[in-house]
C-alpha cells in the first residue's frame, strides 16, 4: 500500500496525473454540506415517525433507542440505518418504509458535487440515494451519466438499503455496469466509508484504486476494517490519500476553465442555500402512508426494535398487551414471546412457541388471516 498526506497547498492530483480518466466512487461524505441527513438521523425520523402513533409503547423512543443510533468512538452505532429498515420490514411494507428518501428531494448542492460534475473523469458512481450530482452536471452544462448502485430518491421502490438486500447483492443490471465502469480502470474513492459489503468486492477488479481518506488536521483516523482488507487483497494497487478535505484533491485536476465555473456555481449554490427554506424531512405525503400501517403490525415491528437494544422488559409489556387483544396476528405475537424467553425461560418460550401453532392452524384464524 502506498499512503500519504494530502496537503491542502497543491499536491499533484491522483486524477490530472494519469492519462486516463479514472471511475470516481462517492458516498455520503460529498453531500455532508448540502444539508441533507446522514443514515443515522434518517433511521432516527423513521422511527419517530412509526412510533408516533404506537397504542403500546408511548409515542417516542426510548432513551436506549437514541442511544444505539448514534455514533460511539471507535465502532459503529447499534441500530445503523439498514438494520433498523430491515427490523421494520418483517412486519411493515418495506416499499413504503423507503418513501423515506423523498424527504432528499428539493436539496441544493454543494460544492464537491460541483467538483465531481466538473472533474475529467470517465464515469460517476455512488452509493448515494440524493441526486445532487445530477443537479450539479445539468448546472455545470455537462452532459454525463450517474451510476446509482443502491437507487435513487426519484424512484425510492428501487432503492436498496435494507441488510437483506445487500447480502442478496446488487440488482443485475447495476452490476453489470458497475463492472463495466471499473474492470482494470484507475478507481477513485472519495466520501465513501467502504461498508457495503455488496459493493466493495467489485474493486478487487479495479487496476488501481486511489482512496481519498478523510484525517482531519492533526488526528489520525484509523482506516475501517474493510478497506484494510482491501489494502491486504491489493498489494501495491491501493493508494491511500489522508487529506482534511478529500474533495480538494479532485479539484486540483480542474482546468483554469473548469475552476472558474466551479467559483461561479459555488457562489449561486450557496446563495440558493440562503435564500431557500429547504429543510429535510419527511413529506406530508409520505407520513400519511405511514399512518396507514396495521397498528398492532406497527408494535410487533417497535418490539422487534427494543428487544435488538435490550429493551427486552418494555418489549414484553407491550406483547402482553397484544397478547390479551387476541387479534389475527396472534401467531406473531406468541413467535416474538417465544423469542423473548427462548434464552431466560425455555419452558415458557415452548409455551408460546406452541401456542403459536396451534392458533395458526386454527381454522377461525386462517379465516381470518
Amino acid at each position: 500500500m502506498n499512503t500519504r498526506a494530502g496537503s491542502p497547498g497543491g499536491q499533484h492530483s491522483p486524477v490530472r496525473a494519469r492519462t486516463t480518466r479514472p471511475t470516481v466512487l462517492c458516498g455520503a461524505g460529498i453531500s455532508t454540506k448540502a444539508g441533507l441527513p446522514d443514515g443515522q438521523q434518517l433511521a432516527g425520523r423513521v422511527l419517530k415517525e412509526v412510533w408516533s402513533q404506537s397504542r403500546v409503547f408511548g409515542q417516542a423512543p426510548p432513551d436506549a433507542v437514541g442511544k444505539a443510533l448514534k455514533w460511539h468512538s471507535g465502532r459503529e452505532p447499534d441500530l445503523r440505518l439498514e438494520l433498523v429498515l430491515e427490523l421494520l420490514s418483517h412486519h411493515l411494507d418495506a416499499q413504503v418504509l423507503v418513501e423515506a428518501f423523498r424527504g432528499l428531494n428539493g436539496a441544493v448542492a454543494a460544492r464537491a458535487h460541483v467538483v465531481l460534475a466538473l472533474a475529467p473523469t470517465r464515469q460517476l458512481v455512488t452509493t448515494n440515494q440524493d441526486v445532487l450530482l445530477e443537479q450539479a452536471i445539468a448546472r455545470a452544462g455537462r452532459r454525463r451519466s450517474v451510476l446509482h448502485l443502491h437507487g435513487d430518491c426519484h424512484q425510492p421502490r428501487y432503492i436498496s438499503t435494507l441488510i437483506s438486500q445487500y447480502v442478496v447483492g446488487l440488482k443485475r443490471h447495476v452490476s453489470e455496469q458497475f463492472k463495466a465502469a471499473i474492470a482494470d480502470r484507475h478507481v477513485v474513492v472519495v466520501g465513501y466509508s467502504g461498508r457495503d459489503r455488496d459493493v466493495l468486492p467489485y474493486l478487487h477488479a479495479a487496476g488501481e484504486v486511489t482512496w481519498l481518506h478523510y484525517q482531519p488536521e492533526g488526528h489520525r483516523t484509523a482506516v475501517p476494517s474493510e478497506l484494510q482488507r482491501l489494502i491486504e487483497a491489493l498489494p501495491g494497487r491501493v493508494n491511500l490519500v489522508r487529506h482534511p478535505n478529500p474533495i480538494d484533491v479532485l479539484e486540483q485536476s480542474l482546468s483554469r476553465s473548469a475552476r472558474a465555473v466551479l467559483v461561479r456555481l459555488d457562489q449561486a449554490l450557496a446563495r440558493q442555500r440562503t435564500a431557500g427554506s429547504w429543510t429535510w424531512d419527511l413529506p406530508r405525503e409520505v407520513m400519511d402512508r405511514y399512518g396507514g400501517f396495521d397498528p398492532v403490525q406497527r408494535d410487533l415491528a417497535l418490539a422487534r426494535v427494543l428487544t435488538r437494544v435490550g429493551e427486552n422488559d418494555l418489549a414484553l409489556a407491550g406483547l402482553r398487551i397484544l397478547e390479551r387483544q387476541r387479534s389475527r396476528y396472534a401467531p406473531q405475537v406468541h413467535h416474538m414471546l417465544g423469542n423473548l424467553f427462548f434464552t431466560s425461560d425455555p419452558d415458557q418460550a415452548l409455551h408460546h412457541y406452541r401456542l403459536a401453532a396451534r392458533t395458526k392452524a386454527h381454522p377461525a384464524w386462517r379465516a381470518a388471516a
